[in-house]
């Protein structure tokens, strides 16, 4: 697996030596090894939508199971293919990214701002005060033209 994500198709045909009871405990551990031997990764997380296509028919677990392997940090997560939960999972990831992004942005503002030295803070605040006295003749302006009218 060499990017974040990787499609796979899980073959189970060895479950089926094992009794009827024992097939979908069987199926979840396959998923489990095939996962770790392909991505070298120790944690593994299977979706639930992945769990119910397997114990749907509790003891006659699919032959062929299609996924998508995600890596979420020192994670692997498990999803059957086209599910909705690796769609949400995607965009929670990315909402958090964005947000991390503008707290970093936040960030280096402050410190640009605080790195500042005194003559240059006071020459700032020397523009700020211009801006506004500017914008006060300003709304002065529009109210005598209002009452003129």
């Amino acid at each position: 697996m060499k990017g974040e994500e990787a499609e796979y198709i899980i073959p189970l045909r060895k479950v089926f030596n094992n009794p009827k009871t024992k097939r979908s405990r069987k199926a979840v551990t396959a998923v489990r090894r095939f996962a770790t031997k392909h991505t070298h990764m120790d944690k593994v997380l299977i979706s639930n939508d992945l769990n119910e296509i397997i114990l749907e028919k509790s003891h006659h677990p699919p032959r062929k199971l299609e996924v998508v392997f995600w890596k979420d940090g020192e994670i692997l997560r498990v999803y059957a293919k086209g599910s909705k939960e690796l769609a949400n999972d995607k965009k929670l990831k990315a909402d958090k990214e964005k947000e991390k992004k503008k707290k970093k942005e936040e960030k280096d503002k402050k410190g640009k701002e605080d790195a500042m030295t005194d003559a240059q803070k006071a020459v700032k605040d020397e523009e700020d005060k211009k801006k506004a006295d500017k914008k006060e003749r300003e709304r002065a302006a529009e109210k005598a033209a209002i009452k003129r009218k």
